[in-house]
């Protein structure tokens, strides 16, 4: 992320119009990914064994084949359900690099796009849907995880 404090402040003010006005969530995340070179921005819904996705950056394809089959194989998805609200972490944080290549998570979904790890954050907890956001093989997107965790 560029990281200029205008640059966070402009992400949390986002933040907070999508909390009001659900519709604002793509913003956010174009705002997300216009940050890093060749960034995507991804917000999860984790809800049981329920996933799927909004993006930024990526191909309408991928978005449809994750939200139809890959949220199911996603292998650090129980790492995100366990992620607290306001924590920001790697991929590498649930599951090794090394048993990450042994998976069709890897292979057919995150290979393909040139991808490897993710960085993220959790935004909501309890017993309704959480929605996680995360940057694909990015850093830091956790700089407005207060303001993402305060605004879910």
């Amino acid at each position: 992320m560029k990281g200029s404090a205008g640059d966070v402040l402009s992400l949390i003010e986002r933040i907070y119009d999508a909390a009001v006005d659900p519709g604002g969530w793509p913003a956010f995340l174009e705002a997300l990914a216009a940050g890093y070179p060749g960034g995507q921005g991804v917000l999860y819904r984790v809800s049981g064994s329920e996933a799927c996705m909004l993006a930024a950056g990526w191909e309408r394809s991928w978005t449809q084949a994750y939200n139809t089959h890959y949220g199911a194989v996603n292998p650090w998805l129980p790492g995100v359900r366990a992620r607290a609200v306001g924590m920001t972490n790697t991929a590498e944080a649930f599951l090794r690099p090394s048993d990450l290549k042994r998976t069709e998570w890897y292979h057919d979904f995150l290979k393909p796009q040139g991808l490897e790890t993710g960085v993220g954050a959790a935004g909501r907890a309890g017993p309704r849907p959480r929605w996680r956001v995360a940057g694909e093989a990015r850093p830091r997107p956790g700089m407005a995880a207060p303001a993402l965790a305060r605004a879910a």
